[in-house]
């Protein structure tokens, strides 16, 4: 019985002196399993590499590599014993000592000291504390505190609170293309263009970068919004490139401008400047060649021009145009039929059955 508990004693000293060793956590871990197993009389344990894996949570590979820094450090011994299928650990106790402490004062030192006076370090040996205690040969110990004579130190003052920035009004995409749009011809050619945009499975309304691409647009072009918007419907397009202008056969349909009279709140227009020489007289036969050249663009560009006067797109004239263009059965989109009958009152089963039967009546 007692040398049991001289073993179990002797396991728990190591034990505690394992905590302090500086290792790796694993290794420390190993050494405690080891120690663990320090059952034997002759100062020797011998665990299952595969127990002290299993016991330690690692792999086997893991367990050797720590055994071999346990070895390296001196703090291990692993032997080969007859009778034990296990490797024999052996643990010198010598090596887990800690090692001297910085604030320990050598014995040479403590030998130096007057022997009548003792310093006794109630915080670990921190004699630079406010409580520090002086014990002298009469046993009284009186705590001295530290006065100090610095002035307190001034608190720092608080930052000044930030001015708060300035807020601009916010002006969007959206909203600047919509003010664009103030016109009763602007506001009859969007909803028409909203139509277009629904019948191809788009919004009704265009994003705010599409917004501002077709403010660019116009602004490229020399156009008003409304113009652009216009144009968009006349040929059932959903958004507006200017390229399209130039490289669609046949060439898109373009609206005519029509001046629109000016508000009686409306600023004075600006002084007129001085006119210029004059230019020299033109002949009736250079007025008739410039007007030749110019119904030859005309028919370039837009196709032959209409009999009657200009129209306003979205206006009745307009839905007239549009449902004639669907009696003589050229192509029209079916946005722009829906609108003109819309306008025109007329039903659009109407139109196209008298498309229909026109060529076959012609037929017969």
């Amino acid at each position: 019985m007692t040398e049991m508990f001289s073993i179990a004693r002797a396991s728990l000293r190591m034990a505690r002196a394992a905590w302090g060793v500086d290792m790796p956590s694993g290794a420390k871990l190993v050494l405690l399993c080891i120690i663990h197993h320090y059952n034997d009389a002759r100062g020797v344990a011998f665990p299952s590499l595969a127990r002290l894996a299993r016991l330690c949570g690692l792999h086997k590979r893991t367990v050797q590599g720590h055994i071999a820094l346990l070895v390296t450090r001196g703090v291990l011994q692993v032997d080969k014993s007859p009778g034990f299928s296990t490797n024999v650990y052996r643990i010198h106790e010598a090596a887990l000592a800690p090692p001297p402490s910085a604030t320990e004062i050598p014995a040479q030192e403590m030998a130096n000291l007057p022997p009548k006076v003792v310093l006794a370090a109630p915080r670990g040996g921190d004699f630079s504390g406010q409580w520090a205690e002086i014990t002298t040969q009469n046993g009284s110990n009186e705590p001295q505190q530290k006065k100090t004579t610095e002035p307190p130190a001034t608190p720092c003052p608080a930052p000044p609170a930030a001015a708060p920035m300035p807020q601009e009004p916010s002006s969007s995409s959206s909203t600047l293309f919509l003010q664009s749009l103030q016109s009763p011809a602007d506001q009859a050619a969007l909803q028409a263009w909203q139509q277009v945009r629904r019948a191809k499975g788009r919004p009704a309304l265009p994003n705010a970068l599409q917004c501002q691409q077709l403010l660019h647009h116009a602004a490229t072009l020399g156009q008003p919004m409304g113009w652009v918007v216009q144009v968009m419907v006349l040929n059932d397009w959903a958004s507006f490139d200017p390229a399209w202008l130039h490289n669609q056969r046949p060439p898109p349909r373009l609206p005519t401008i029509v001046e629109a009279p000016p508000r009686p709140d409306a600023p004075p227009p600006p002084a007129l400047r001085p006119k210029a020489a004059e230019a020299p007289a033109v002949t009736a036969e250079q007025v008739a060649q410039a007007k030749a050249r110019m119904a030859e663009l005309l028919k370039q560009w837009r196709g032959p021009e209409p009999a009657y006067a200009p129209i306003t797109p979205c206006g009745v004239p307009w839905a007239d145009q549009i449902i004639a263009s669907a009696m003589r059965g050229e192509p029209v989109s079916h946005a722009a039929l829906h609108c003109a009958c819309a306008a025109a009152k007329v039903p659009v089963q109407a139109v196209r059955a008298a498309a229909i039967k026109k060529p076959a009546l012609e037929g017969g």
